[in-house]
């Protein structure tokens, strides 16, 4: 390891001794305007890799803190202490109640699977809708999000990008809706992996595929 990265660590470590307020201040700020960047740079369907984007939300959040207590030398001590509290509760009051609508805020969605660069999490689809599946593509730093399906859960998956249909596998899969139709989905069938209609314009090589799979293709059975 190089000897000046070693004294810049010593430095940071130090300066974390001398002003412990200042460095829990700029943390704070820093953190507030990566989430700010993050939320309007970024679609509100996709996310960073790594949970990167979380890691930016709980220093947001945890940072208010310290500068609470770090305060107590600061000749601004008052006012730091009572502006950090405010925004310590409005904070997480808002992410709370975001997090109670089915917002993932705090923590990433649940993953169940993958295949290449494709992986499937589980998505809250409103307060009052069971969690639903979201089908991801991994993209440099990204996470994209390409289709949502209503289904509760998924075992394992593929894709057939060619043909732009996702096999979805799962030992008891069910419609999520549960006001809707009354058999569920199949355990395992084919269904588009995007809106773009390319599916349907494979629709032979996507009933070839079921059929060698023994699988529903759910946009094609009743064509």
């Amino acid at each position: 390891m190089p000897k000046t990265l070693i004294e810049h660590i010593k430095t940071a470590i130090r300066a974390c001794y001398e002003n412990p307020f200042k460095v829990s201040l700029s943390v704070l700020l820093a953190s507030i305007a990566l989430c700010a960047l993050l939320l309007f740079a970024i679609p509100e369907e996709d996310h960073l890799r790594w949970g990167l984007g979380y890691l930016a939300v709980w220093a947001m959040l945890l940072s208010p803190v310290a500068v609470f207590v770090s305060a107590r030398h600061s000749e601004w001590r008052v006012m730091a202490r009572v502006c950090s509290a405010f925004f310590f509760l409005a904070v997480w009051g808002g992410c709370i109640l975001l997090t109670a609508i089915g917002g993932d805020i705090l923590l990433p969605p649940t993953y169940f699977c993958d295949d290449g660069d494709y992986l499937v999490r589980q998505q809250y689809d409103g307060f009052f809708n069971p969690p639903v599946i979201a089908v991801y593509k991994r993209e440099g730093l990204l996470e994209h999000r390409v289709s949502k399906l209503r289904m509760a859960n998924a075992d394992s998956i593929k894709v057939y990008e060619q043909w732009d249909a996702i096999v979805v596998y799962s030992s008891g899969l069910k419609n999520a809706d549960p006001w809707g139709d009354s058999w569920g989905s199949p355990e395992r069938a084919i269904y588009p992996l995007t809106d773009n209609g390319a599916f349907v314009r494979h629709r032979r090589e996507v009933k070839a595929l079921a059929r060698k799979l023994r699988v529903h293709a759910i946009d094609l059975e009743y064509e």
